[in-house]
Parts: structure tokens; sequence; C-alpha cells
């Protein structure tokens, strides 16, 4: 399974987000957007 599908399935583990994966996919893509813009990198290779 690929490391971003595991990261999204994280976040809908518990709580609020429990069986969201639209929500978490977004969530995560501004995540690694976010990490993208910081760093200059790329996002999966920082994670």
């Amino acid at each position: 399974m690929p490391i971003v599908e595991r990261l999204a399935n994280g976040l809908m583990f518990k709580g609020r987000g429990n069986g969201r994966k639209l929500q978490a996919a977004r969530l995560l893509k501004h995540t690694l957007e976010i990490i993208h813009l910081l760093t200059d990198e790329n996002p999966l290779q920082v994670v």
C-alpha cells in the first residue's frame, strides 16, 4: 500500500474524521503542498 494512502487511512482512524476518506485525502494534499512550499523539496521524500 502506498505511503500516501497509509497516511490518509491513519487520518480516518479515530474521532471526527472517522471513515471520511475524501476529507482525509484533501487534508493530506494540502499538507503536502504546504511542505513543498516551505522546503522546496519533494514532500513525499520529506515524509
